[in-house]
């Protein structure tokens, strides 16, 4: 991964290094690279969706389901995200991050297929989280 700013193909760049990490970080694992293509990548389901959306937000997002909820690391500690309301960014930062993630595909079969596969999951998802 790399300490730059992210540049998009369009020649933009992502002007927050978080964001910028997170796209590297996207890239790097190349998501639209099926799980069952060579047992690299992600499953394109919502466990999937869920395993990069955890890596992407380890540092500062974690689910307890012993508890039952979401906790956020703010000020050298975790608290608890009571209704979610932190974490329905994050999730909502996730869908923005994708949508520029698959512009970025350069296999246009694949970038078509992983479009599609990534605009049903966002109407789900949308339907129960955003």
């Amino acid at each position: 991964m790399s300490d730059e700013l992210f540049q998009l193909s369009n020649g933009r760049y992502i002007t927050s290094e978080d964001i910028s990490r997170k796209l590297y970080y996207i890239k790097d694992h190349h998501p639209e690279t099926a799980y069952q293509d060579d047992s690299t990548g992600y499953s394109w389901d919502e466990a999937g969706m869920a395993d990069l959306f955890s890596e992407c937000y380890q540092n500062d997002t974690r689910y307890c389901p012993e508890a039952k909820s979401w906790y956020t690391y703010e000020t050298g500690k975790w608290h608890k995200d009571v209704g979610a309301l932190l974490v329905s960014a994050k999730i909502k930062e996730f869908v923005r991050l994708m949508a520029l993630y698959c512009g970025e595909i350069t296999d246009e079969e694949k970038r078509k297929q992983y479009m599609a596969f990534w605009e049903r999951w966002v109407t789900a998802v949308s339907a129960t989280v955003l």
